[in-house]
């Protein structure tokens, strides 16, 4: 499910024209369901007061509530061959999970009531692909909708499918699967309206949700401990859109948010923010409560934003994540368990790089043609291509759209995995000699792109 925002939110915090189009097209196929979810929220609101409903005081005390809970496994489905992939769809979203194993998300991004959706998978790097939606979910209805698919392997997976994605009464539920998508069990209830679903491993969990208006981001985290059947709300600072009167305990207010997971319980709120600084936060009880990161600044600051950018990845005491910093990108590394990060300033000249940070010593960067990588943590840099992408088939991807890759996966030594933005949403890349050269992979009902 996309992260829920606002039409007012703050502009990503980029100043480069080319940044702003590219971030812009990302987050938006991201959050492409929120304009449906605000207004089903309103007609649901609307309902209940027509037909006498009562509003539920909000609970200061969010350790106190009662958990989200659903019937856990009361129902289940598995795919069959007649699960049709209707032509039309496009990539919505990717999740690599290792080697030649990919899941996507595809769909007619329209939205309309009858349009395709649906879940592929392939784990011999795209050359072939299994239609892994569940059954009765590759069309889009008010009890079908798919709004969100999360993996962690390549056999486990959820997706957020039905009314929940869209709105908060009737309940939708949360799905999962331990085999590959061909078998599907539906879990407990959704537990908050838009929530965006993450996994540590196939019993914990949360889904946060973050409004966003006049530079804030509110913020709402539930946690499961049972692979999605019940849910129970940790922190809610959402009060102006119905949510509980808490204090922060520890997480300011200010600033759009995403959230990142490492194990075993580590939440991390990584800040796109105006302002010339970068933040970072943590909280080591599931988003209970929270506590400020030693971010050391960048030099020389800037004007135009800073946004903290994909995963946190930790091995040990030693981690590193990405950092949008005016029209550059850096890598920022901690070597105390995540205390404190630092910037690490990739070769001369400097470029919005697409970052692959596959360990904390191992990065991969691309932008244009180029991939440069280190093994070092940046102590040295090396060239894996000069001219990547190529190929007579990604020349109109190159010359029209994004100039360069939206992500880049190099998890295996030869095959990776990266994607170009395109005017209908995502085209699939993949490598099979280390990132020197790459193709496009297609998936059957998306079309060429």
């Amino acid at each position: 499910m996309a992260t829920v925002h606002s039409p007012q939110r703050e502009a990503p915090p980029f100043a480069d024209d080319e940044l702003l189009i590219r971030e812009a097209r990302r987050r938006a196929r991201r959050r492409r369901w929120i304009i449906s979810l605000l207004i089903f929220a309103v007609v649901a609101a609307t309902i209940l007061l027509v037909t006498g409903g009562q509003k539920r005081g909000p609970n200061a005390n969010v350790h106190l509530r009662t958990p989200f809970s659903g019937p856990a496994d009361v129902a289940s489905t598995k795919t069959t061959p007649s699960s049709l992939i209707l032509p039309g769809q496009s990539v919505v979203s990717t999740t690599p999970v290792g080697g030649e194993t990919m899941w996507v998300f595809t769909s007619d991004q329209s939205g309309r009531p009858g349009s395709g959706q649906g879940i592929e998978w392939t784990n011999d790097g795209g050359r072939r692909w299994r239609n892994a939606t569940p059954t009765g979910m590759n069309r889009v209805s008010a009890t079908t909708a798919i709004g969100q698919l999360v993996a962690i392997s390549p056999t486990d997976a959820w997706l957020a499918g039905g009314p929940a994605t869209l709105t908060a009464s009737p309940r939708g539920y949360v799905w999962a699967t331990t085999d590959a998508g061909r078998h599907w069990a539906r879990k407990g209830a959704f537990p908050l309206v838009g929530c965006q679903l993450a996994f540590w491993n196939t019993r914990d969990g949360v889904c946060t949700q973050s409004w966003g208006a006049g530079g804030a981001a509110p913020l709402a985290v539930a946690v499961t401990h049972d692979g999605g059947s019940s849910w129970r709300l940790v922190f809610d600072n959402t009060k102006s859109f119905g949510g509980s009167d808490v204090v922060d305990r520890g997480l300011p207010f200010e600033c759009d948010k995403q959230l990142s997971l490492t194990p075993p319980s580590t939440l991390w709120a990584r800040f796109w923010c105006n302002a010339s600084q970068a933040m970072l936060y943590r909280s080591d009880n599931f988003g209970h409560t929270w506590s400020s990161v030693n971010v050391a600044q960048p030099t020389p600051l800037v004007s135009g934003g800073y946004a903290f950018s994909g995963p946190i990845v930790m091995s040990g005491r030693r981690g590193a994540t990405t950092l949008f910093y005016g029209d550059t990108t850096l890598i920022y590394a901690t070597s105390d368990g995540g205390r404190s990060f630092s910037p690490v300033y990739p070769p001369s000249p400097p470029h919005l790089w697409t970052a692959d940070v596959i360990s904390p010593t191992r990065w991969r960067l691309s932008w244009h043609q180029e991939i440069i990588a280190t093994n070092d943590a940046g102590a040295t840099w090396f060239s894996l291509s000069g001219n990547a992408f190529t190929a007579p088939s990604l020349r109109r991807l190159s010359s029209t759209y994004d100039a360069s890759p939206a992500s880049l996966s190099l998890t295996d030594g030869r095959f990776g995995w990266a994607t170009w933005g395109v005017k209908n949403g995502v085209a699939v890349l993949a490598t099979r000699n280390g990132g020197a050269t790459w193709h496009q992979v297609l998936i059957s009902g998306t079309g060429a792109a």
